[in-house]
């Protein structure tokens, strides 16, 4: 039986893929639509949500990625043949926080309940997953802008908070990427990045990657760094600090301090309240004033003004990007800021903002909120869906297309969006693709499994209804055409095409790749297909017995081996490979980057992006590589374990912490 994840050839009658763990008895549709993303303002200095608003729950200093299995986007369910939750973490395993239905403040259903999170989290390393197309996703209306004049040429995808309480012993520590030094002459030139470390006395030290101390063991509260600086508190007080570890304000000026997107809430010893920035300089007096910040948001701030009548959302720098007024009995929502947009909800209207050209670019007359969803690749379009949780709250599916407003309730019930290609749930109850001018396109929703599988509106393959066809039979479109007929085979699974390339089965095990115009791409059956992944590259085999890459034009691209599979679920550029007797690694290209020499290899990719290799060779040693440079770190006789920022091995009754530069920094 093979998977329909990840086309490994199973036992008949299994209902488990023996490689993926897929449920073999359910198909799953994999399309997204991102969930619902509104979140309330927090009064940043009690830490509770502002008057009027459900709280929800506290957010890691140091956000780790999740996997987030396939949904079926128009009803917010995970897709069937999926658990709720996967564990993709390759070493060590930590403790994981679920997203949080931020307006009923629950766990959403398939989640298990977490503790509340640390102020200075301690912990040990969990490794990134990989995402892919599997993104939280929701079900409501959307809203579309389309040719807009858009600052950024991205798509992403809205997610719920997650959080992760991160558990070790020994220290703590976050990352920080220094930019936006002030003087060049007031930073260590070699100082790019820093850590905290707590040691023995639980107080923190910083230190810089290469494990240079910067400073004592000073620090009885961290947070991590933004954009080069951050808030810590001392036996002196509360201070910022430059990752370099010297203070730009210094430790007890204030006798209270907190984050506030960029900038801090800070209160005297008079009880005189303010807003500055990380330089220190004060930017607002808020005596008479409110401060509100979102659990999601890094990147404004609403600052309300009851005595002038006024609010202003505010960016990280302090400036306002917009000012409204305060009106009776009207509620703002804000949006989390997402690559650099955000949308404001109040009185009727939705105002979007870009925090890149600091103001609004969009407005939109609606009393439901909404909340950005996606932009498309050129920035065309932009997509929002109703900012409640409620599954049960509609808005009316809308476009803006040169500065014109559509309506598209008389087609759609929802809207979405999903690889490259936008989608209508109609009225008839069917689900269609979308076409350039968004009008009803190419159907999607049949009755029978592995239906079609499509690049766009006009380019895709379509299984015709074995009720009616004695053989299975595809046919192919180009541009809307139909360009080929292929009788005796039927698509494999029913999916979004990413690599150009259609995968056709015939019979139980053989499978077989197919150009968009109906052409095979190669002339052979193959017993395994494992991908395309994200560079166009396949892990195949004809016979399950050897296997190897192949890329998306059909080229060989490296050698047969026993067994090969992806390094970890964080990266598709490297390939851990086996010979019968021994591992190795090859990269994308299909080149041996490590040679085949070891007992076992195990790849890493940190949250930072840095990716670590610990390979056992046959005397049982533990070498640590940095994969990137192909650079051997450190050698151990022992098994170490892995935090974000370090390495930590007990030798001798001693615990050694190395940095990812090979050098042992701190013992105990």
């Amino acid at each position: 039986m093979i998977c329909p994840n990840c086309r490994e050839n199973n036992p008949e009658g299994s209902k488990i893929c023996k490689n993926c763990g897929v449920d073999l008895m359910s198909e799953s549709n994999n399309i997204n639509f991102p969930q619902n993303n509104y979140n309330p303002p927090i009064d940043v200095m009690s830490n509770q949500a502002s008057s009027g608003y459900n709280a929800t729950s506290e957010v890691n200093e140091q956000s780790q990625g999740t996997y987030n299995p396939p949904i079926d986007a128009m009803n917010n369910q995970v897709s069937s043949g999926y658990n709720a939750t996967s564990e993709v973490n390759i070493q060590p395993q930590g403790a994981y926080n679920p997203p949080v239905d931020t307006m009923n403040n629950q766990v959403p259903s398939g989640y298990s309940a977490v503790p509340e999170v640390n102020t200075q989290p301690q912990g040990t390393y969990n490794p990134t997953m990989d995402l892919g197309n599997n993104t939280e996703q929701g079900s409501n209306t959307s809203t579309i802008i389309k040719n807009g004049s858009v600052a950024k040429n991205k798509i992403f995808i809205i997610a719920i908070i997650t959080v992760i309480l991160i558990l070790a012993v020994g220290g703590g520590i976050y990352f920080a990427t220094s930019k936006n030094e002030t003087k060049a002459s007031d930073n260590d030139s070699n100082v790019t990045s820093a850590f905290f470390f707590a040691g023995s006395n639980s107080k923190s030290a910083l230190y810089s990657a290469d494990g240079k101390k910067l400073t004592d063991f000073i620090f009885t509260m961290t947070k991590k760094f933004k954009n080069g600086y951050a808030l810590v508190k001392t036996d002196e007080g509360y201070g910022i600090i430059k990752s370099n570890g010297k203070p730009s304000v210094a430790y007890g000026k204030y006798k209270y301090m907190t984050e506030a997107a960029g900038m801090y809430r800070v209160e005297d010893n008079d009880k005189n309240e303010f807003l500055i920035n990380a330089q220190g300089k004060v930017l607002y007096d808020l005596k008479g004033k409110e401060l509100r910040n979102y659990i999601c948001a890094e990147s404004y701030s609403e600052l309300v003004d009851k005595k002038s009548g006024k609010f202003n959302i505010l960016n990280e720098e302090g400036k306002s990007l917009l000012e409204l007024e305060i009106k009776e009995n009207a509620e703002l929502k804000g949006s989390c800021d997402n690559h650099g947009f955000l949308s404001i909800n109040y009185d009727g209207k939705v105002y979007v903002i870009s925090l890149e050209a600091k103001k609004v670019v969009y407005t939109i007359d609606s009393e439901t909120p909404y909340c950005i969803n996606t932009i498309d690749d050129d920035g065309k379009i932009m997509t929002f869906i109703p900012c409640t949780s409620v599954t049960n709250v509609m808005g009316e599916p809308k476009i803006i297309k040169d500065g014109k407003l559509l309506d598209l309730s008389s087609i759609c019930k929802k809207v979405g969006y999903s690889n490259g290609v936008y989608m209508c749930d109609a009225h008839d109850g069917l689900r269609y693709l979308l076409d350039k001018d968004m009008n009803i396109g190419t159907l999607l929703t049949y009755k029978y499994a592995n239906s079609i599988s499509y690049i766009d509106n006009y380019t895709y393959a379509l299984t015709l209804d074995p009720t009616t066809h004695f053989k299975s039979t595809v046919e192919f479109y180009q541009n809307g055409t139909l360009v080929k007929t292929v009788v005796g085979r039927s698509l494999y699974e029913k999916k979004a095409v990413t690599d150009g390339v259609y995968i056709l089965k015939e019979g139980i095990v053989n499978t077989y790749m197919y150009k968009p115009n109906g052409e095979m791409l190669l002339d052979q059956s193959f017993k395994s297909i494992r991908g395309f992944y994200s560079n166009d590259v396949a892990i195949v085999s004809e016979d399950l017995n050897t296997y190897y890459l192949i890329n998306n034009k059909g080229e060989k691209i490296s050698e047969e081996y026993k067994k090969v599979t992806k390094a970890n679920e964080s990266s598709d550029k490297y390939f851990i490979v086996y010979d019968g007797s021994s591992e190795g690694v090859i990269d994308e290209k299909g080149k041996v980057v490590f040679d085949i020499k070891y007992n076992k290899v195990t790849i890493n990719t940190l949250v930072n992006g840095f990716v670590s290799g610990e390979f056992i060779t046959k005397d049982s040693k533990y070498v640590i590589y940095d994969i990137e440079k192909g650079k051997e770190i450190a050698t151990f006789d022992k098994k170490p374990s892995y935090d974000y920022n370090y390495i930590t091995i007990n030798n001798n009754g001693k615990k050694q912490y190395y940095t990812y530069t090979g050098k042992l920094f701190y013992e105990e």
